[in-house]
Formats: structure tokens, C-alpha cells, sequence
């Protein structure tokens, strides 16, 4: 099984090619699919390092996240992140449906971004040095998005 540092090296993995498809301004799909994956990293290192028990499949997670008081911060944007993810995986809406610029305000700087700081109560010590954070954007009047 897994480690709460292993799911935290995945996540920052997944960090490092957000930052690439945030620089090319480009793949939008891909964008909301890693920033799903690495919310998923995220949330097991919490189970990790707060249970001790991983999640067997997606809805075991969903489940776990939202009938757990303690993880509705969590739950509140990981399910988002879910729903995106699976909006432009399986085509359930048009191309249109979000924009490269809509991806990055609401689902990386606001709703991957509130993933991380939610979680980061229920992180060891060396899991939280290690994660790699999402970065405001560098005009953050530009992603400014409403609650």
C-alpha cells in the first residue's frame, strides 16, 4: 500500500505538468483530468495520514469525503474537480463548456487550490514540506472568481 509521501510525490508530479499546461495555455481537458488526479493524491494522503486506510475505488472515496464532517471542506471542492473531470472525459458537454481561463480560476486557483488548504490540517509534518502548492496566478485580479 501506498504511503502518504507516495501519494504526495504523485501529486506533485501532477503539480509539475498543471504548471507546463498552465504555461503552454493550452489542453484544457488535460488540465481539469491532472488537477482531478492530483486532488485524488492529495485526499489519500489525507486518509493516509489520518486514518490509515486508503480508498478502494473513486466512489468509496467520494463517500468517505462526504459523510465525514471533518472532510467537508474537502469534499466541498474535491466534488467539482469530479464533476469537470468527468464532464471532459466523457464529452458530457460541449467543448465550450469551460474555457482554458475558466480551468485555471475555478478549478486550479479556487477549487484544487481550497483541495490542498483543506487538507493540509489533516497532513504529517513531512508530508506537508513536501507537497508542491498550487501558485496564485501571477495577475490574481485576473482569476479573480466570486465564492
Amino acid at each position: 500500500m501506498a504511503s502518504a509521501l507516495d501519494h504526495i510525490a504523485l501529486a506533485n508530479s501532477n503539480q509539475k505538468l498543471i504548471d507546463h499546461l498552465i504555461e503552454q495555455n493550452d489542453f484544457r481537458d488535460w488540465l481539469v483530468t491532472v488537477a482531478f488526479y492530483k486532488a485524488i493524491h492529495v485526499v489519500e494522503a489525507v486518509f493516509s495520514c489520518d486514518t490509515g486506510r486508503h480508498s478502494c475505488s473513486h466512489a468509496d472515496r467520494e463517500v468517505r469525503l462526504k459523510e465525514n464532517a471533518r472532510y467537508r471542506a474537502i469534499f466541498r471542492d474535491y466534488s467539482h474537480l469530479v464533476s469537470e473531470s468527468r464532464i471532459v472525459r466523457y464529452l458530457l458537454a460541449p467543448p465550450t463548456h469551460l474555457t482554458i481561463e475558466a480551468v485555471k480560476s475555478q478549478l486550479i486557483y479556487k477549487r484544487l487550490y481550497g483541495v490542498e488548504q483543506s487538507s493540509l490540517q489533516f497532513l504529517s509534518e513531512p508530508a506537508k514540506a513536501l507537497l508542491i502548492k498550487v501558485q496564485p496566478p501571477p495577475n490574481p485580479a485576473a482569476s479573480a472568481v466570486s465564492p
